[in-house]
């Protein structure tokens, strides 16, 4: 099984390659032979994935409308929506670092800064508004 969405955006972590699909949302697809990936699991996220990053065992995506979604995936197998953040932009790109940040970039509010320390409950503690 393929996916079939738009993918839009790819964070690969051991042998797993994450994907924000427009449609269907995360794709954890098993790249541990390279010549043959395969579809491993899936999340549907409410929004349209557009972007990921992956930091540890969570995953981050950008969902449009519906901002920012965090996933466990600590089991690639059966990923699981642990957190999420609607913030007033339209998510199109994130960022992640190590420290539990999130980092939403909209094509309209600029760039939010998001505390997902506690990956259940994000929440904003900045943001930079872009002309």
């Amino acid at each position: 099984m393929v996916p079939s969405g738009r993918t839009l955006g790819v964070a690969v972590s051991g042998s797993h390659a994450y994907l924000a699909s427009r449609w269907d949302g995360l794709q954890v697809i098993d790249v541990a032979t390279p010549a043959t990936p395969s579809l491993l699991a899936s999340a549907h996220t409410p929004g349209q994935a557009v972007d990921i990053a992956v930091v540890g065992s969570h995953a981050f995506i950008a969902d449009t409308y519906e901002g920012l979604r965090v996933i466990d995936v600590s089991s690639p197998a059966s990923p699981s929506t642990v957190g999420s953040h609607t913030p007033d932009v339209h998510a199109v790109e994130v960022a992640s670092s190590p420290q539990g940040y999130g980092y939403l970039a909209g094509s309209w509010g600029g760039l939010v800064v998001i505390d997902a320390i506690t990956p259940a409950s994000p929440v904003p503690i900045g943001s930079f508004d872009t002309p």
